[in-house]
């Protein structure tokens, strides 16, 4: 949590620099908000790398024969997930759809297909959830 928010510190700042460029950067635009998110991720993990390298309750983490695969696990969750992955693409690949179909008919259409997007994902992803903790408990 500290490092996420010390993340989001970073990257105010960062997104100004290369947004607008300043600090002799040249103005990126839109294209520099994702260049900051990137750089301030990759931050992110070098500091979570170096912090379980050095805290003493996560050295078994470093070990590396923990990091062997288990084919048969491996197996098992493929089995369980492979369903549940191309559901949850099938059902967001609609939406895309939907949204850039949507996206050629202005923005008070716009907006009103949003307002029933999130309505429908708000009242959707509650089955959606029962159901794959349900399938994770078997």
């Amino acid at each position: 949590m500290v490092i996420a928010l010390l993340g989001l510190l970073v990257n105010i700042p960062v997104n100004y620099i290369l947004i607008y460029g300043k600090l002799g950067f040249p103005a990126f635009g839109a294209a520099g908000c994702g260049w900051a998110t990137s750089i301030v991720y990759w931050l992110m993990s070098l500091l979570i790398f170096l912090y379980i390298r050095k805290h003493h309750r996560y050295e078994h983490l470093l070990d590396l024969t923990a990091l062997l695969p288990d084919f048969a696990r491996m197996r098992e969750l493929f089995r369980l997930g492979l369903p549940i992955g191309i559901s949850i693409c099938v059902c967001g690949s609609i939406f895309a759809v939907i949204a850039l179909l949507i996206g050629k008919l202005g923005a008070n259409n716009i907006a009103a297909a949003q307002i029933a997007l999130n309505f429908s994902s708000m009242t959707y992803m509650i089955p959606m959830s029962l159901s794959f903790g349900i399938t994770l408990q078997q």
